[in-house]
């Protein structure tokens, strides 16, 4: 689950996209492979312009990047992300939510439940294409992770 999770909301959210891309330690494809499909990809999928951390089946907003539609909605660091469009982040919705992945295209509009200070609220974002310097960032990350795996591999 918490690969799947990352990979779903990561590249997803960032209410969603900053940790959708899984560490490189944990990706078992060729470093290649990930930067056609990274570089292919992440252009494409919606971006609402926050960095998460998923910790035991749990999301949480790590920072929100400024003038995003996360920053606009009001979407603070420690936000707990709980559901998308009703449907909560577990494994048992893992189909429900890799369905609505497929959605997540910049221009469509989402509702996020959040938790902040035990209080959920709900918050609704219409996501945005994904800055070209974060996409950068992002692939250029992830290939260091590979960078370090494949080095660390050959000792």
């Amino acid at each position: 689950m918490k690969k799947v999770a990352t990979m779903f909301l990561g590249a997803l959210v960032m209410l969603a996209l900053v940790t959708a891309v899984p560490l490189a330690g944990e990706c078992s494809h060729e470093t290649q492979v990930c930067l056609d499909y990274l570089a292919n990809n992440l252009k494409y999928k919606g971006y609402a312009g926050v960095e998460l951390d998923e910790h035991d089946g749990t999301m949480t907003v790590r920072s929100v990047f400024p003038d995003t539609p996360a920053e606009r909605a009001g979407v603070k660091a420690g936000d707990q992300l709980l559901a998308i469009n009703g449907i909560r982040i577990n494994e048992e919705n893992h189909e429900k939510l890799q369905a609505l992945w497929g959605e997540m295209k910049p221009g469509n509009t989402f509702d996020y439940t959040i938790a902040r200070r035990g209080k959920e609220r709900e918050i609704r974002l219409t996501l945005v294409e994904m800055p070209e310097d974060e996409v950068l960032r992002i692939v250029g990350k992830h290939m260091m992770e590979h960078a370090t795996v494949e080095v660390a591999s050959n000792d």
